[in-house]
């Protein structure tokens, strides 16, 4: 899949949803490749004239709202940029299905272009890719030619989840179910306890757009897991892996997510050993981190949590970037 953007067209920003500190843009993508209206990705930046510059990337029923990281970042010099990825957040048009591709490869594009716009103002640039918007982000890694100083993934999602003797056949099982039915939706059980653990409005400490980002979730196609577990494969063969320093944060342990509790204290969606196991091959320059009741997403965690996770993230970020001298 070739990728042809360019930054010769301006964006045009606009007042963004998160206030005056805030502004947004769409990088227009043209024809959906998945047959829906078309595509863009929307960039996001906060305020600041710093010359790092760190693009935050959403997972799976998620988008940009974390004020708190941009405002920490600001304070240590380094300003946020945030993709919300085609048919995501703010990049949801009326029609299109909420978060669908049928391939992690199509965000190189979306990737490619906003992070070109960034890298246009800034001589540093590093990502920071939760989830499955770690998929995304190293497809695309694994082409561009853009310089990246860094990475640090939040929780990604490495591993297919289920029972271990099953995953190496979800891409042929879906695969032939979708040439039958290519619309068929993942039979699943909505599950709202980890959207509970973070809504303001329930037992968490976030004000968002649960239009944007619902309690449960949105509803899956099969062919979207086919994709996760196709880009999860290229991934365990190294296809993808990269010299680009790399920290993966996690919880500490995992858990059922059967409680708030749980939900506020461990990693209730993926399964941190996982994480682990399949780290090394993002790439030859790495760092994994487990912090202590950390939750999925480790920079929406209770205090202090979520600050160590800020604290690794910024070190990570200096270390790689030439301000900060490198151990002996």
């Amino acid at each position: 899949m070739d990728v042809d953007v360019g930054v010769d067209k301006p964006l045009q920003w606009q007042p963004d949803r998160l206030g005056p500190d805030y502004e947004y843009a769409l990088c227009e993508l043209g024809p959906d490749p998945d047959g829906e209206s078309p595509v863009c990705a929307a960039v996001v930046r906060h305020h600041g004239e710093h010359d790092h510059a760190a693009v935050m990337v959403h997972g799976m029923s998620d988008y940009f709202f974390h004020d708190h990281v941009a405002r920490y970042l600001h304070a240590a010099g380094i300003r946020t940029y945030a993709v919300d990825l085609r048919k995501c957040g703010r990049a949801l048009r009326t029609g299109q299905t909420p978060h669908y591709a049928s391939d992690m490869r199509l965000y190189r594009e979306d990737l490619e272009a906003a992070v070109q716009h960034v890298a246009a103002s800034h001589s540093h640039v590093s990502v920071m890719a939760h989830s499955t918007g770690a998929l995304a982000v190293a497809e695309w890694l694994a082409h561009t030619e853009l310089h990246i100083d860094s990475v640090v993934y939040n929780s990604p999602w490495l591993e297919m989840l289920g029972p271990r003797r099953l995953r190496p056949h979800i891409p042929r099982l879906s695969h032939a179910i979708t040439r039958v039915r290519p619309q068929a939706l993942l039979r699943q059980k909505p599950d709202p306890v980890y959207g509970e653990s973070l809504h303001r409005g329930y037992q968490g400490e976030w004000d968002y757009d649960l239009r944007l980002k619902p309690l449960a979730g949105f509803p899956k196609r099969l062919r979207w897991l086919r994709a996760v577990a196709e880009s999860q494969r290229r991934l365990a063969r190294n296809e993808l892996r990269t010299s680009v320093p790399s920290l993966v944060l996690t919880s500490e342990r995992s858990s059922t997510g059967s409680t708030l509790s749980d939900a506020h204290s461990s990693d209730v969606v993926l399964d941190v050993a996982d994480i682990w196991a399949r780290a090394p091959h993002l790439s030859t320059v790495l760092g994994i981190t487990a912090i202590p009741s950390a939750m999925h997403d480790v920079y929406l965690s209770p205090q202090p949590t979520r600050t160590r996770a800020l604290e690794a993230t910024v070190a990570w970020i200096r270390r790689h970037d030439g301000t900060a001298p490198l151990p002996h």
